[in-house]
């Protein structure tokens, strides 16, 4: 074993680093047109590893199916929009419950002198936590609501995973270079997926094994989550995410 190979063992730090610096030369070789976009990024300010490990992290959600805003809580629109009754249904009979558990605080716990006071003051939170309960309820319904009316609006299945990639790459570039560099940042888009369209057509399996994960038959060629990567369309994405409430301005 080499001394790189057994540095690169050792010390993930390094592993890690070595990945990376290999993946841009794979990606991004100093022949590549692209290769001055990237270089440009970096020269206003962006580190090397984060930047590439942002488009990476974009070329990955690219090559997969992409997970809505439901997906990724778990839930669902008709789950969401129930909620909220289920909620104000439960909390009138909290009420009620809350009053036979402060009862029997009272008995048990808060007129028991051989308790501690701390432990006294503890069940005195407890009893006007459980009180406020119910309140509590009414409010989240009624946030639950508002909330469930705005995804209906902006049509949450358009902002997937895949978007929120590519935005948290442009947050990078834009805290770290004061710009969002569309155009660079394009055309590294464009880049890194002609490098991956390569790569599955070279790899089969993996290109069937992409197919099937997204509920696509193998015997047809694999449709890639379509982004648009035009500077004008990445300005709209931006744009929008902060009328969406995605991201601050």
């Amino acid at each position: 074993m080499s001394k790189q190979d057994d540095l690169l063992e050792n010390n993930p730090q390094a592993r890690k680093l070595f990945l990376i610096q290999s993946g841009i030369k794979k990606y991004l070789p100093n022949n590549c047109v692209a290769r001055k976009n990237f270089d440009r990024l970096c020269q206003d300010g962006c580190d090397p590893i984060l930047l590439f490990s942002n488009f990476l992290v974009v070329s990955f959600a690219a090559n997969f199916p992409g997970r809505t805003i439901y997906d990724s809580t778990g839930t669902s629109p008709s789950r969401l929009a129930k909620i909220p009754d289920e909620l104000e249904d439960l909390a009138p009979r909290l009420e009620s419950v809350g009053t036979i558990l402060e009862r029997v605080w009272w008995s048990r716990y808060l007129d028991n002198s051989s308790l501690s006071e701390e432990m006294r003051a503890d069940c005195r939170r407890n009893v006007s936590l459980y009180k406020r309960i119910p309140e509590l309820l009414r409010v989240l319904a009624i946030d639950i609501r508002d909330a469930n009316s705005w995804l209906q609006h902006f049509s949450p299945k358009r902002f997937d995973s895949l978007r929120q990639s590519v935005l948290q790459l442009f947050q990078y570039v834009q805290k770290t270079t004061k710009k969002p560099h569309y155009a660079d940042i394009s055309a590294l888009l464009e880049r890194f997926r002609s490098v991956d369209d390569d790569f599955l057509r070279k790899h089969p399996k993996i290109l069937r094994a992409a197919s099937q994960s997204r509920g696509v038959s193998t015997r047809r060629p694999l449709q890639t989550p379509t982004l648009p990567t035009s500077p004008a369309a990445l300005r709209q994405l931006y744009i929008r995410s902060a009328k969406y409430g995605f991201r601050e301005e």
